[in-house]
């Protein structure tokens, strides 16, 4: 089906909250119908306008600081304060003691699990970031049964929605890539 025939279709239904039902059980679909349509063409069926989003939920992003890009030979040890009070007491006690014993030895540095590597970078981005790289916008709609519809975008520095998903993109894991950013906000 046409574009402008899925649009009309979708028209047709009287209000925006009715519309919203029909995406939304649309998604559930093997073949969804109006998965054709733009992320943008579907706001604006359903009473958004992207650009007006001032009342839409908003996050400031900064760009994730890497232990590996600090120049550092042992930037885990000699980071191990910023997971004070963020794990559990007995294991930053450990790490705690490995550092000090890793930095006394002057070798490799030490290892961490992947989840505390994480949680170090964000405290360090946390701690060096003079501000944010990136925004990002979300509204949710919520539909009769029980159910809700997705939108997210990024706002570029001159206010201007750069990047912009919708439902089908969000459910099918495509929407804004923040693996490289870090929530400051």
């Amino acid at each position: 089906m046409e574009e402008q025939d899925l649009i009309k279709e979708l028209q047709t239904i009287g209000y925006e909250k009715a519309r919203a039902n029909a995406i939304a059980a649309d998604l559930d679909k093997k073949v969804p119908r109006y998965a054709a349509l733009d992320a943008w063409t579907l706001a604006e069926l359903l009473g958004l306008d992207p650009d007006d989003n001032a009342d839409w939920g908003r996050s400031f992003y900064a760009y994730r600081t890497r232990m590996d890009d600090l120049g550092l030979d042992q930037p885990c040890a000699e980071n191990i304060e910023l997971l004070e009070g963020e794990i559990p007491k007995l294991r930053f006690t450990e790490l705690k003691k490995r550092a000090a014993g890793a930095l006394k030895r002057g070798r490799s540095d030490m290892r961490l699990r992947k989840e505390e590597r994480r949680l170090m970078e964000k405290k360090l981005t946390e701690s060096e970031s003079p501000g944010s790289d990136l925004i990002c916008i979300t509204k949710t709609i919520e539909t009769s049964s029980d159910g809700w519809l997705e939108f997210e975008g990024l706002v570029g520095d001159g206010g201007e929605v750069c990047e912009f998903y919708g439902p089908y993109e969000i459910d099918r894991g495509e929407g804004v890539d923040l693996d490289d950013y870090v929530c400051i906000e």
